[in-house]
């Protein structure tokens, strides 16, 4: 079956992902781990080394035995080194954003963490080229948001926040490379969509971590400005956000308040969140609507 130009598709499924097969398939495809998109080379990249770092300063953490609260200036100096040599601006807003994203979803953990995730958020924002940087200081300033929580976490231990953090960098890495792979073996076919299967999504049970992942693609998606069409990375949001309305009803309304803080209002995003708030209450749209208007009148 032929489409026109900007309707065509392509689907990448797992199984099928390492024989390098893209299959044309109607835009109405969709589940609860499926991403759809146009691939972004050079965007990926760049996601993929603050995604390393990420790493490798999670690793530093689990490995940490010392619970002492270091200064603001030493967790600054122990901190530093996890951003030597990275000047990309994009790339240490990326990882700036992370950092505070943590900050807010995970505010209950040990405070020893929470010292060490501020200093990495600080030396990423000190960097000469995010400051000279008239977007970088936009973004920093547009999502420094708090979440607030009327439902406790699951668990505050140190161990279980570590694997949540943990969790959610393995989902957002599979992702990546699963991606990356379909960009190499499809390079030449622009116009070409594809839905990447993250298997990872369907076993997650934890709205701490969904909301991991679905504020840091909502942070990617605008840090590299990839506003063309090519919104992969929005879509991941999306398809984090479908979950949502599936885990207990105050934990689901604290997440989706918290993303409409970071969209400040914008008007997509807000009507997504507006579906998943109706679908959270057990509301019909129409109904969910007048709720609402009813609501900003007072």
């Amino acid at each position: 079956m032929k489409y026109r130009r900007r309707y065509s598709f392509a689907i990448a499924l797992f199984p099928l992902l390492l024989a390098g097969l893209a299959l044309p398939v109607p835009p109405a495809v969709a589940g609860h781990n499926v991403v759809a998109g146009y691939v972004t080379p050079v965007a990926f990249k760049k996601i993929q080394t603050s995604q390393r770092i990420l790493g490798q300063f999670l690793q530093f953490l689990a490995a940490r035995k010392d619970t002492a609260v270091l200064s603001e200036q030493q967790a600054a100096l122990e901190t530093a080194r996890f951003i030597n040599g990275i000047n990309d601006p994009k790339v240490l807003v990326d990882l700036a954003l992370a950092a505070q994203m943590k900050i807010s979803i995970y505010s209950f953990m040990p405070k020893a963490d929470l010292t060490l995730w501020k200093g990495l958020y600080r030396n990423c924002c000190q960097n000469k080229s995010v400051k000279a940087d008239s977007r970088c200081q936009t973004l920093l300033l547009h999502f420094n948001c708090p979440m607030q929580r009327s439902a406790k976490s699951r668990s505050n231990s140190r161990s279980e926040i570590l694997s949540r953090q943990f969790q959610a960098l393995k989902v957002m890495d599979s992702y990546l490379v699963q991606a990356v792979s379909l960009e190499r073996r499809h390079a030449q076919n622009r116009d070409i969509w594809y839905l990447v299967v993250v298997p990872e999504l369907t076993t997650l049970s934890d709205s701490d971590v969904l909301t991991d992942l679905a504020t840091g693609a909502y942070c990617k998606w605008n840090t590299y400005g990839i506003f063309d069409g090519k919104n992969e990375l929005y879509n991941f949001f999306v398809t984090c956000m479908n979950q949502v309305p599936e885990h207990p009803r105050d934990q689901a309304i604290d997440v989706i308040n918290f993303l409409r803080c970071l969209s400040s209002g914008g008007a997509a995003t807000s009507e997504f969140l507006d579906g998943f708030e109706a679908r959270v209450l057990g509301l019909k749209m129409s109904e969910y609507m007048m709720r609402r208007d009813t609501r900003n009148r007072q």
